[in-house]
């Protein structure tokens, strides 16, 4: 299996993951970036770009997967909640994708926005259970994402507690996080740090907002 984050500055330091199994690349999109970097890649590893997957849509930038499809004939991914004009196939919580030993599962975590998802990487043949979850803008290190962007902040905030402690957090200590971004973002709270990943045990003890509040958000 091969794995790869990228990372770009725009509004702040953004961040796109993609992974492949056997010949087929999916790309994960998070931020906007030059795709033009993906496809050199692509072409390295001497992979098919086949399918993007969007853990949310975006108002504020391009996000660069209209440059992939029309370069690659690539199908677009996004939960069935994003709704976005561009020609795509939706999907549900829980839907799989297959590519070889390796499945993308999707987790339907909004908050930051409603059809937020993150994705599940599993290596079937190693263990059924993820060693890694691509949080997009939900859980990031040391902090998680703004709340208030696209919802009353109350209702994205009582959305952003039940994904991050029933979604994210409930997953195994030792699953690796890969946010959207790094520290200086926009998208997250002010305790966002510099580094590109952490594990899903070291967040649940010291990210600042992923702490259990005294009383549960009804």
């Amino acid at each position: 299996m091969i794995f790869r984050s990228f990372s770009t500055r725009i509004w702040g330091a953004p961040r796109t993951s993609s992974a492949t199994s056997t010949r087929a690349w999916p790309r994960w999109s998070t931020r906007a970036w030059r795709s033009t970097s993906t496809l050199a890649l692509a072409r390295y590893l001497d992979v098919r770009i086949e399918h993007v997957l969007e853990t949310h849509t975006h108002a504020d930038h391009v996000s660069g997967h209209g440059r992939l499809a029309a370069a690659t004939g690539a199908t677009i991914h996004i939960h069935r909640l994003g709704a976005p004009d561009y020609d795509h196939e939706p999907f549900e919580d829980g839907w799989t994708l297959e590519l070889g030993r390796v499945l993308v599962r999707a987790v339907h975590a909004p908050g930051h926005r409603p059809e937020h998802s993150a994705f599940l990487l599993i290596d079937s043949e190693r263990a059924p259970e993820p060693w890694a979850v691509l949080t997009g803008d939900s859980l990031f290190v040391g902090d998680v994402a703004r709340p208030d962007l696209a919802v009353e902040k109350e209702d994205g905030a009582r959305e952003m507690f039940h994904s991050l402690h029933e979604r994210l957090l409930s997953l195994p200590d030792a699953t690796e996080v890969w946010p959207g971004h790094v520290g200086g973002s926009l998208c997250g709270g002010p305790a966002m740090d510099m580094k590109v990943s952490s594990t899903v045990g070291f967040e649940h003890g010291t990210a600042r907002s992923s702490r259990r509040p005294t009383r549960r958000p009804s």
